[in-house]
């Protein structure tokens, strides 16, 4: 059966085959956990030869504001915006995998952002790098799934107490959608629920099917 949208899972060239293979297994993980298998198919699209043309595009935006080295993440979004890989008769929303360090404007470094209903990038570099974390396939795939929650509306701000606005809105429950700078104890908290066969919480399931209905399916 033909779904009516696509997630389009890009890379960067060079990502690890073991990272590319966790986001396609996070993804088609996360798609069945929010009620979406007929709704959104997940598609291998590849590389692209605008790729790295707006790798270096976003490394010099992080350099024109004195930043670190990184690829300006919302520079990498906005590619993916663009939708320059797909045909426009295809709808939908995307995760892109890249290698470089990601910035933005106000956080030194971040593992990946997302843009509501376009799509986000996350980032294997810290996995790689950081051996402060135990797990890195586990947490990079939990990564993915947060990204694609945001992507698709998890994390509503309207739902109030539950939602803390910390690098915009993320649930309090115990869900991937959490955020936390407690690296370790963050880690061993959000594996453990990551690992079960429903990754985000009831209300943040809701979230999406109320948000997809209303955004792709108008």
């Amino acid at each position: 059966m033909t779904t009516p949208y696509s997630l389009d899972l890009l890379w960067q060239q060079g990502v690890d085959e073991k990272y590319f293979t966790a986001a396609r297994n996070a993804l088609v993980k996360a798609t069945t956990a929010l009620g979406l298998t007929d709704k959104l198919s997940v598609v291998t699209i590849g590389t692209h030869a605008d790729i790295e043309k707006i790798i270096n595009a976003a490394r010099l935006a992080s350099a024109s504001m004195a930043r670190p080295p990184q690829a300006h993440v919302d520079v990498v979004n906005l590619w993916i915006e663009s939708r320059r890989w797909r045909s426009s008769d295809k709808k939908g929303c995307a995760i892109m995998l890249v290698n470089d360090d990601l910035g933005c404007f106000d956080e030194e470094f971040v593992f990946g952002a997302a843009d509501l209903g376009i799509g986000g990038t996350v980032s294997t570099y810290r996995f790689v790098r950081d051996d402060r974390i135990l797990d890195p396939i586990g947490l990079f795939e939990t990564l993915v799934m947060h990204e694609l929650g945001h992507t698709l509306g998890a994390a509503n701000p309207e739902r109030g107490c539950d939602i803390e606005l910390w690098g915009g809105p993320h649930c309090t429950n115990l869900c991937v959608m959490q955020q936390r700078d407690d690296l370790p104890e963050f880690e061993a908290d959000v594996l453990l629920v990551a690992r079960t066969a429903q990754p985000y919480c009831a209300q943040c399931v809701r979230d999406v099917q109320k948000f997809f209905c209303g955004y792709f399916a108008a």
